[in-house]
């Protein structure tokens, strides 16, 4: 029959020493000091404890155990006290005081009388809340206690078999075992060099097997994160194998010595681990970390191996849930300081982590059955008022019976269940701080909040390292000797000490090695620079230049054409690197913040860092400032192109957050003249501009080296691919006809020029064909780009398809921006992966699949060219409705269905894949390469076939006569095409572009043609129409002009720059003019006025140079434009 303790602490503590070691139970009752209006709560907790020593082999377990059921005792103790009282009041406003009825039965470690004394304390004994004794029998009681429908709560249990069983009446305070080597084992590899781990583990013991298979699975996670790491071999025995083999801890360290490994992870108890440590002084074998499971936590064993473990490894390492010199603290027993003494004062002893966490198990559970039951009402207390004594509750009523309580987890949200499950389900969603640590439950009921201690042997004593937030020491790898190993201060070197003296000749020595390699490093960046300077460097002299860059309207260059060693090649100015001078004092400020930026900014493409060239939108004449409404801005600097430095534009993201409001003022030299970025136009002077960032946000300038940027160019001119435009080299000067401080980018010239300027030329119409081969070069080389790794290309496609150039033959090129290469400058080595159908999608990058819809909007684009109201603008889908689109793309339906009808549903479906706004949608451009390749065959045939059938429809109408038809077959072909191209045409060949630097271009239309076609007959406007072309082919003939096919109408604009003039087409050969003059040209008429021409600023130039009386007569218009126009 069990013994009952007194109210008092001294009497619960003589009953303990009186019966600690009988067979009979104890039972320790809380009573409460007199607390008048306060009613008393008291719930019935108990333990039976587990004495493993004889089931597992380990000698200590008994003492932990025991420290398990003091730590109850100790809360138990401590909630009686009115220092430690726990009060709460009900809904009603109730005062109650929780108190705890403590059972604890000692069963001998007998599995049958474990199980005899757990069903006593159940059915016998009432008690409400079960805690878990040791890990040997946390199996069967957990199976008991929850059959029962008994809450059960683990304080010296964290294997994740059982909670994995989910039995919802057990719950365990500590963390998972299998977190114990994770800590350890990254700062083993990471800090301590550990490069061949071995594993020897216990495995007929479940937390030793559990614990070292963690370790082994993250071993082979780190395998793939450092290539210098590899697990040796994982040496797996039983207790019984130890017991009759007496040599196996020391065949254990042979193997570990003959594997080559330096670092041992061990999971077996105390004298096991000894022994192995024993075997390795005895070999003599240095160890970079030795980390044993559980030996190290105990004081007697880091005091002991002190100096044995500093001779066989650099640093000893454990893992534990608790550590007294940890940073551990809760509101209710304070810090881990102050438990200890605490703990030591009532049971002359130092809590072990089984002590603590029996103490904040009992204190979740206390705050578990406060937090439920503030939320209920108890009918048997109704109708009391404060003048009558508040009657005892019985707690088996208030936690089994559903009509004892009342819950609301709101106001009018009552909760039907009984006060157990209510309690059950508070302490399920219970977030608490403990004296042993954080308290969160998963849907296991397993503490996931709870972080495993790392410790480490330093000086004779166990320390906590590691996590940082709660370490009292820091790790040291390798680990501090014990003072007895400390140098003799009799060792005298001039003075100094031996260790200053070492310390001395190690500075000296290092830092004369650094100088070296220095020098060696700057004498290599020296012979490199110059090796680039020859191979990529092209002076003014060696270029026979027929056209110089031209500064548009807009502030963007129109390339140069030049003849370069007998090859006509393309001059582009590059604006956004320019040689580095003087930085203007204002700004200052801006370049200091750009300067420090750099050690944290990563250079990113043009879409997601903001590489690029300015794209300003000026409101305002070329005399006026005005706001840049552009999303990207770059704030540039001019200077000397004899500087040694150049500079690079990249958005600085970091840190911009609201600077819309920001405002920068331009004083400095820009693209567009000699005089900088704030002149708009070529003859413009010095201006000082202000510029409103409205609605976006600055783009700061990174300086680069002049052998940075030359690698950068010899990064783009070693991409070599037939779709890919070649790079021959840099001119850092092209002066006069460019500022001085603007370096010119010297390519291969395409004579077409670029695709959108061919996509927006009114004159110009590209056969289907030809639009199925640009899409499949662009295909091609963007397929051949991405393949690239260590490091991968940035995103390469421009909107608008700016950078994709069409040479003589209507075939695609792209011109690889350098912002698409800065990862060239990290020192990656490339590499060029192999990808298959297979595996391309998976090694596809971010940027390769950002790419895919950039080319499928602009392919798109090109598909429909002239055929839907959308404009080539690679946002226009912005400016269409949602339900304009297909469904999950960027793609216009009007889009969709032309290209359906135009290109067949395959391409459609492909297109419209590549337009998708979610990026696992898109393919990468392997498949899209994959599917235009199968196509290709198909489009040539139907291509011939629709040409034969012309052909033969053109032959059914000829006349019998074939010879008297060939003079006017002769008269339309000089008709069509200039006089020297026809003639090359006749003899069979296609003619080669060619260049023209200067072209006057023409442009007419009809002012309210619509309208007169309405009110006229069908005859009347033909002869309208006739007589109309008629007089400008008079006209063109009388001034020997060359009249290109297009829309000839009264309304008329005229512009001049240089052109490139090429056939193109397949079906329907077309003379066409190719390049952005034509383009304004267009924009001069269609936006004149009735009976005018309107004209550029450079026509105007030289209409004042060769006919100055037809110049004078003309009037100025004030437009918000950079080249004004004028009209006459």
């Amino acid at each position: 029959m069990a013994s009952r303790c007194g109210l008092s602490l001294v009497y619960s503590l003589l009953a303990y020493i009186l019966l600690a070691f009988t067979s009979t139970p104890v039972l320790t009752r809380a009573a409460a000091a007199p607390a008048p209006a306060a009613q008393e709560l008291s719930f019935s907790v108990g333990i039976v404890i587990g004495q493993a020593a004889s089931c597992s082999g380990a000698a200590d377990a008994h003492l932990m155990s025991e420290d398990a059921h003091l730590g109850h005792l100790l809360f138990v103790t401590r909630l009686a006290s009115e220092a430690g009282a726990m009060y709460m009041s009900d809904l009603d406003g109730v005062r109650h005081r929780i108190l705890f009825n403590y059972t604890w039965y000692n069963d001998g470690c007998e599995p049958q009388r474990h199980e005899a004394l757990l069903s006593k304390l159940i059915n016998d004994d009432g008690v409400h809340f079960i805690f878990g004794s040791s890990p040997a029998f946390a199996q069967q009681e957990s199976i008991m206690a929850n059959n029962f429908g008994r809450l059960i709560y683990h304080c010296c249990h964290g294997q994740d078999e059982l909670l994995e069983q989910d039995m919802k009446h057990v719950f365990s305070i500590q963390a998972s075992n299998s977190r114990y080597p994770i800590q350890a084992l990254q700062s083993m590899v990471v800090a301590g060099g550990v490069s061949r781990l071995y594993i020897f583990s216990l495995e007929n013991d479940g937390f030793m097997a559990s614990t070292c298979q963690a370790a082994a699975d993250h071993s082979m996670e780190l395998e793939q994160l450092h290539s210098g790491f590899t697990l040796v071999r994982h040496r797996r025995y039983t207790s019984e194998e130890a017991a009759n083999r007496p040599s196996l801890y020391k065949d254990i360290v042979n193997e570990a010595i003959s594997e080559g490994a330096d670092a041992v992870l061990g999971c077996d108890f105390k004298e096991p681990s000894m022994n192995v440590t024993q075997q390795f002084r005895a070999k003599q074998h240095y160890l970079k970390a030795l980390w044993l499971a559980t030996a190290p936590t105990q004081s007697d064993f880091a005091a002991a191996a002190d100096r044995l473990l500093m001779h066989a490894a650099e640093n000893v390492l454990s893992a534990a849930q608790w550590h007294p010199g940890a940073h551990f603290a809760d509101a209710y027993f304070g810090t881990a300081a102050q438990y200890s003494e605490d703990f030591e004062a009532a049971f002359k002893k130092p809590p072990s982590e089984m002590a603590v966490g029996a103490s904040a198990a009992s204190y979740s559970l206390a705050v578990a059955l406060k937090q439920a039951l503030e939320l209920c009402r108890f009918p048997d207390l109704a109708g009391l008022d404060s003048n009558h004594t508040v009657p005892a509750l019985d707690m088996d009523r208030v936690l089994f019976n559903q009509s004892a309580v009342e819950c609301v987890v709101e106001p009018g949200m009552p909760v039907t269940t009984t006060g157990y499950e209510w309690v059950r389900y508070m302490l399920a969603k219970q977030r608490l701080v403990t004296i042993f640590g954080k308290v969160e439950f998963d849907e296991s009921r397993r503490n996931i909040a709870k972080e495993v201690v790392t410790t480490q042997v330093q000086s004779g004593a166990t320390e906590a390292v590691l996590p940082l937030e709660l370490a009292a020491r820091d790790l040291v790898m390798p680990a501090p000797g014990s003072s007895q190993d400390s140098p003799s201060s009799d060792s005298q070197f001039g003075g100094l000490s031996q260790g200053a003296f070492i310390a001395i000749i190690i500075v000296c020595g290092s830092g004369c090695i650094l100088t070296l390699m220095g020098i060696q490093g700057c004498l290599y960046r020296i012979r490199r620079v110059k090796s680039l300077d020859s191979q990529l460097v092209i002076e003014p002299k060696e270029l026979q230049i027929i056209s110089a860059p031209e500064c548009q309207w807009d502030d963007s260059w129109e390339s140069g054409k030049a003849m370069y060693k007998g090859t006509l090649v393309s001059l582009d100015p590059l604006p956004e690197i320019w040689n580095a001078g003087v930085v203007d004092p204002a700004r200052s400020s801006i370049l200091k913040q750009m300067r420090e930026g750099e050690k944290t900014s990563k250079l990113a493409s043009t879409k997601e860092s903001g590489w690029s060239s300015s794209t300003f939108e000026i409101q305002g004449s070329s005399d006026m400032g005005g706001s840049i409404t552009d999303s990207q801005t770059d704030i540039e600097m001019g200077g000397s192109p004899k500087a040694s430095h150049v500079g690079f534009s990249y958005k600085a993201s970091a840190d911009l957050e609201g600077c819309s409001a920001s405002q920068f003022e331009c004083d400095s030299p820009g693209p567009c003249s000699a005089n900088g970025p704030c002149s708009h136009g070529p003859s413009s002077a010095y201006k000082r501009t202000k510029y409103s960032g409205s609605g976006s946000c600055p783009v700061f300038t990174m300086i680069l080296t002049r052998y940075e940027v030359l690698k950068l160019f010899w990064r783009s001119r070693c991409l070599q691919h037939p779709s890919v435009v070649p790079v021959i080299g840099i001119v850092w000067s092209l002066a006069p006809h460019l500022p001085p401080s603007m370096p010119v980018l010297v390519r291969e010239c395409q004579e077409l020029g670029a695709l959108a300027s061919v996509m927006e030329n009114e004159t110009m119409t590209i056969d289907a064909v030809s639009q199925f081969a640009i899409a499949k070069d662009l295909s091609d080389a963007l397929a051949y780009l991405h393949t690239q790794e260590n490091p991968a290309m940035k995103p390469i496609l421009q909107p608008r398809l700016e950078g994709v150039l069409l040479d003589k033959h209507c075939r695609a090129r792209v011109c690889v921006p350098l912002a698409a290469l800065s990862e060239a400058l990290s020192g990656k080595a490339t590499v060029w992966v192999e990808r298959t159908r297979e595996n391309a999608r998976e090694l596809a990058h971010a940027e390769e699949i950002e790419d895919v819809q950039t080319f499928g909007v602009g392919i798109a684009n090109l598909f429909t060219a002239g055929k839907c109201c959308s404009n080539q603008n690679s946002n226009a889908f912005l400016q269409v409705n949602r339900e304009e689109l297909v469904h999950g793309t960027v793609l216009p339906c009007n889009q969709y269905q032309s290209i359906l009808s135009s290109h067949g549903t395959e391409m459609a479906e492909l297109i419209s894949r590549c337009c998708s706004k979610h990026p696992s949608d898109r393919p990468c451009f392997v498949e899209v390469k994959e599917q235009l390749e199968a196509k290709h065959s198909k489009m040539i045939h139907d291509a011939a076939r629709t040409r034969r059938n012309s052909s033969a429809s053109k032959s059914s109408r000829r006349p019998a006569d074939a010879a008297s038809s060939s003079p006017s077959a002769d008269e339309l072909l000089y008709e069509l095409f200039p006089v020297h191209v026809a003639e090359t045409l006749k003899s069979g060949r296609l003619p080669d572009p060619e260049p023209f630097p200067m072209v006057s271009l023409f442009f007419s239309d009809v002012c309210g043609y619509t309208t007169i076609c309405s009110s006229l007959q069908t005859h009347e406007v033909m002869d309208m129409l006739h007589r109309l072309y008629s007089c400008f082919d008079e006209l063109a003939k009388d001034k020997s002009l060359f009249k290109e096919l297009g829309h000839i109408h009264c309304r008329c604009g005229i512009h001049c720059g240089p052109v490139m003039g090429a056939v193109v087409g397949t079906l329907n050969r077309r003379y066409g003019l190719f390049g952005d003059s034509v383009n304004v040209a267009s924009r001069m008429e269609s936006t004149s006025i009735k009976d005018h021409v309107q004209c550029s600023s450079p026509y105007m130039q030289l209409l004042r140079e060769q006919w100055p009386e037809a110049a004078a007569l003309a009037v100025a218009q004030v437009w918000y434009a950079l080249l004004p126009p004028c009209s006459a």
